[in-house]
């Protein structure tokens, strides 16, 4: 069941928990590359958080740097900005 914005009136958004090193290397990966589609597949294929995969592409997905499907927003190209 999927969870709507006005399910979540007036709660808190609580951020994801997950490994910090794994987040870390998510967005220096999204730095350097943009690939078409972040999942648990590419990260594992990645060597990033393995394991835990599922929980960087849950915090990607809070800071709005990846959509519900996985792919990159025009947030995430920010970080290819100095």
């Amino acid at each position: 069941m999927a969870v709507r914005d006005r399910d979540l009136e007036g709660r808190a958004h609580i951020p994801p928990y997950g490994p910090t090193r794994g987040t870390l290397q998510s967005l220096q990966l999204l730095r350097r590359t943009t690939p078409p589609r972040i999942d648990s597949d590419f990260l594992r294929v990645s060597k990033i958080a393995p394991g835990n995969e599922y929980k960087v592409v849950g915090a990607l997905r809070f800071l709005g740097l990846i959509d519900d499907d996985g792919r990159p927003t025009d947030s995430s190209r920010l970080l290819k900005t100095k």
